[in-house]
């Protein structure tokens, strides 16, 4: 359930906005969920010089661009940005490879995903990295006699970019959109709100039975509406529809199973 006072402060809060008026009701829950389902952004230092490159302001450092190349020739995903560093708590080295996007399992697996050591991208760095000591590249190891990281040490962690800015472009429609987009929508007195959960949003109605009468054709109309309203947010076009759309949800089922409290629905 997470932090209790957390938990109760929302419960309270939801219980306190269901006697506001409607319009305020929406506005206000829009923005105080937003808040709870904004994802800290550890990556954004790999991220923000990889859209740079993504939009044609930017590019690959020239020591990682040959094994940049080797990167795209084998695994099919084109690398936009870079870097590495070192594991602050092991101090082993750190390889971070962003790509426009990373399709099918094998760049998927926790092997890849910075769990531990890959044998391949290690032997693509050591073969098309122009200088010969890890030093160079990553830092100078602390503790070690050398002054040399040792191979079997790397880790790679490799970053889907478009996967990443489609929630950043997503998290960038504002509640007052939210609120225009679902009163558009038709459903009149049985809309409840349009509620944003960090990725694509949620249209609640007030029950069941109404949320069973929204058939698939419909929820898919609604949701090539919203990738409209998107576009503006989205230079670079990563959001598409494929995989992903709106969800239709009850504000009994809310009620009923999360307690009438956001964090437990998000959660």
């Amino acid at each position: 359930m997470g932090n209790p006072g957390t938990y109760w402060f929302m419960r309270g809060a939801t219980m306190a906005l269901a006697r506001s008026p409607l319009p305020i009701r929406r506005l206000v829950v829009n923005r105080m969920v937003r808040t709870l389902a904004k994802r800290p952004d550890p990556l954004s230092s790999e991220l923000e010089p990889a859209g740079r490159v993504a939009r044609g302001a930017a590019a690959i450092p020239l020591a990682f661009r040959p094994f940049a190349e080797a990167f795209e020739s084998s695994y099919g995903a084109r690398v936009l940005w870079v870097s590495a560093d070192t594991i602050p708590d092991s101090g082993h080295p750190r390889l971070h490879i962003t790509v426009l996007e990373a399709k099918g399992d094998r760049l998927t697996t926790p092997e890849h995903a910075g769990f531990g050591p890959s044998q391949p991208i290690r032997e693509l760095l050591a073969a098309h990295v122009p200088h010969t000591k890890l030093s160079d590249q990553f830092g100078t190891p602390s503790g070690s006699r050398s002054g040399e990281h040792a191979w079997d040490d790397l880790h790679v962690v490799v970053l889907d970019f478009t996967r990443n800015e489609t929630y950043r472009v997503l998290a960038e429609v504002t509640p007052e959109e939210l609120q225009v987009f679902g009163e558009g929508l038709g459903l009149g007195k049985e809309l409840w709100l349009v509620q944003s959960t960090g990725w694509w949003p949620v249209v609640f109605v007030h029950s069941d039975e109404q949320a069973a009468s929204v058939d698939a054709d419909r929820i898919a109309s609604w949701s090539e509406r919203y990738l409209e309203l998107v576009r503006p947010h989205d230079d670079l076009g990563v959001v598409r529809l494929e995989g992903s759309g709106l969800r239709i949800d009850s504000k009994q089922n809310f009620d009923a199973n999360f307690d009438s409290n956001w964090h437990s629905y998000l959660s």
